[in-house]
């Protein structure tokens, strides 16, 4: 009895001790919290990092650049340079601009690329693809059904086309869940070039007919209302458009992408971005509903084998999102330059993705020409078009 004693006077001895120490890590809390000047609360696993590339294309001179024999494709050094920020994101999209509809392997005007070039696509670290563009029906529908298992059988993640439309009604909008926060995506396209089937049109430039059973998502305002109140209904946190539209090789936007772009906005969208004019178009922050929005009118190409300067250019386009008590909110997006260095401009039998920052001095004399060039018209258009951007970044402020 003696000793509890001892040990209760002990503990009223102790006791304001004990609660003074409490009260200081409380009061230091609060200034911690203070400091945030009422901010929202970000919530565990809160951010997100998104990275989006334009159009992966595999041309002629691709496929015999890759070719080591009549059954075998090599793509290693291809994506080695921009393999870190691909790989190092937390999804990372891409718009999948060819078929997988087996031999023979062609480019341009119906593409069917070697199986090799997936498995290229996802070593990249690339998560998800999207399917509904121009060329979707390449190959015909065997081909486009085709595609469609070389992308599951990769485990990487689609959306755009479908073997019918149980399947579609199955997975679309995609939704995906990651960090703690949920992203609806969409895609569709203006049409698909002139094939149904094996049956090649010539009296129309493209068609929004396609062989049953297979469905490819297209530019159908009232279908698309449709399936973003399906979207909605999901409670995702953020909804991403990626139409695939535009008027090739025009370096500005056209009223069709501003209109359409809007109409997204307007219909709960929360980010847009385009691709299918094979060149880096502008850039723009829009600020509304006590948010910042991104649109990207085109990501440009990501890689093909298309000629012209201005189609070796693209960008990829990182968005971070943070989740906090009050909702999902952009909270940084930037954009990195790409080109394209080609076998008769490397002397190398490899077509090579090169990042803005790689060293120039690991180049040769006609490398350096045409990544200045491109660069330097690239580094022009967005000082001149971008909205709410500044070297490269988005500005905190968005004025």
């Amino acid at each position: 009895m003696k000793i509890r004693s001892i040990f209760f006077h002990l503990l009223l001895a102790c006791l304001p001790v004990i609660i003074v120490a409490g009260c200081r890590k409380m009061e230091g809390d609060n200034t911690a919290e203070e400091k945030r000047q009422g901010q929202p609360l970000p919530v565990k696993g809160s951010q997100l990092t998104l990275v989006f590339v334009g159009d992966i294309m595999q041309q002629e001179d691709q496929i015999k650049s890759a070719m080591r024999d009549s059954d075998r494709f090599d793509y290693s050094g291809v994506f080695d340079l921009v393999k870190p920020e691909i790989s190092g994101a937390d999804l990372a999209v891409a718009n999948l601009e060819t078929t997988f509809g087996g031999k023979p392997y062609v480019g341009f005007p119906r593409f069917s690329s070697p199986d090799e070039w997936m498995d290229a696509i996802k070593d990249c670290g690339f998560d998800i693809v999207t399917t509904s563009n121009n060329h979707t029906m390449d190959t015909g529908l065997e081909g486009a059904l085709r595609t469609l298992d070389i992308i599951d059988k990769a485990q990487l993640l689609r959306l755009g086309s479908y073997r019918n439309s149980e399947e579609r009604e199955q997975n679309y909008p995609l939704l995906v869940e990651k960090n703690g926060i949920k992203l609806c995506l969409l895609n569709f396209c203006y049409g698909t070039n002139d094939i149904e089937g094996h049956e090649i049109k010539k009296t129309v430039k493209y068609t929004k007919h396609v062989p049953p059973p297979l469905v490819v998502n297209f530019i159908d305002t009232a279908v698309i209302a449709k399936d973003l109140e399906k979207a909605k209904a999901m409670k995702p946190d953020v909804i991403i458009a990626l139409p695939h539209t535009g008027f090739e090789y025009e370096t500005i936007q056209s009223q069709l992408q501003e209109d359409m772009a809007q109409w997204l906005f307007d219909k709960g969208v929360d980010h847009v971005l385009f691709c299918h004019p094979h060149v880096v178009q502008p850039l723009e922050v829009r600020t509304f509903n006590g948010g910042r929005h991104l649109v990207a009118f085109s990501l440009g190409n990501f890689i093909s084998a298309q000629t012209p300067s201005p189609t070796n250019g693209g960008i990829i386009v990182k968005l971070t999102l943070e989740k906090t008590e009050s909702g999902t909110k952009m909270v940084d997006c930037s954009y990195d330059l790409t080109w394209l260095s080609r076998p008769f401009l490397s002397g190398k039998n490899v077509f090579t993705i090169y990042p803005e920052n790689y060293p120039t001095d690991q180049l040769n004399y006609l490398e350096k020409e045409r990544r200045d060039l491109i660069f330097g018209n690239l580094h022009k258009l967005m000082e001149k078009h971008n909205k709410g951007f500044e070297n490269g970044r988005m500005k905190k402020n968005n004025n």
